[in-house]
């Protein structure tokens, strides 16, 4: 997205359809496994990790063309960390209640360190994706994870660098953000791309085929492509604003 150099998203893409075909089970594309050898899946099934940043990465892979498989599959994951990794108590473990060997303790996943914790990936894909779907009870979710980190964040921030980026988008609130890249050369999608905007939750649509795809769901629901141009909506508590179709425009918009 950034670069416009189609052999990262191209890589990105084999990526994705390797873990698809390959570390998934019985046949369910949202049944993730932990690893595998050559030819030989092992038989763990996947952690909190694996299906947080899994989740995440098939948002971006979505949100960078608006290719609606990516979204339903990450849809689908979403759902399995709900139901397999997320406690009524609001905090998320790193092994799932039934899929996982029982332990007298479930550990957690709380610390962004070198790497975010799943905890915090999860929550962020949630956020992300029930936004994008208009699935509330992830939002619901991603908002108890936060308020349940909230203290300890503020104590010792270093160790929560990427719930405290969610707890920030959250405060902020949601910038919903679609540029439906028609061609032309104004530079809408240049400017999103580049933009920094931590609250956005931005998605980027190629061609009036994939809008079809997506128009049943409120986010993008009355958009409309531009023969030759590319056309920005930014929405703010689900009230859009008029088609955006200059790079200045769309700064403006994105500004507060």
């Amino acid at each position: 997205a950034l670069t416009g150099d189609d052999t990262y998203s191209a890589a990105a893409r084999r990526c994705a359809e390797y873990i698809r075909k390959k570390l998934t089970a019985r046949g369910d594309e949202s049944e993730l496994i932990r690893s595998r050898r050559g030819t030989k899946a092992g038989s763990a099934p996947g952690y909190l990790e694996d299906y947080a940043w899994y989740a995440e990465a098939l948002t971006d892979a979505f949100c960078a063309g608006g290719d609606p498989a990516y979204l339903d599959r990450a849809d689908a994951l979403a759902s399995k960390i709900i139901d397999r990794f997320y406690g009524q108590d609001g905090l998320f473990y790193m092994t799932g209640e039934s899929s996982h060997e029982g332990l007298i303790v479930r550990p957690q996943s709380v610390y962004d360190l070198s790497v975010p914790s799943g905890g915090s990936v999860a929550a962020r894909a949630l956020w992300r994706i029930g936004h994008i779907t208009g699935n509330g009870s992830y939002i619901g979710a991603a908002r108890r994870a936060m308020a349940r980190r909230e203290a300890e964040a503020a104590q010792n921030p270093y160790a929560f660098g990427s719930i405290l980026s969610s707890i920030y988008a959250r405060e902020r609130g949601a910038l919903e953000v679609t540029v439906l890249d028609g061609g032309g050369g104004s530079g809408v999608r240049r400017r999103l791309e580049t933009s920094f905007a931590p609250e956005a939750i931005s998605v980027r649509v190629d061609g009036p085929e994939r809008l079809a795809g997506l128009q049943s769901r409120a986010f993008f629901a009355g958009k409309e492509f531009a023969a030759g141009a590319q056309v920005a909506y930014v929405c703010r508590d689900s009230v859009c604003s008029a088609p955006v179709r200059t790079a200045e425009a769309l700064g403006s918009a994105l500004g507060r």
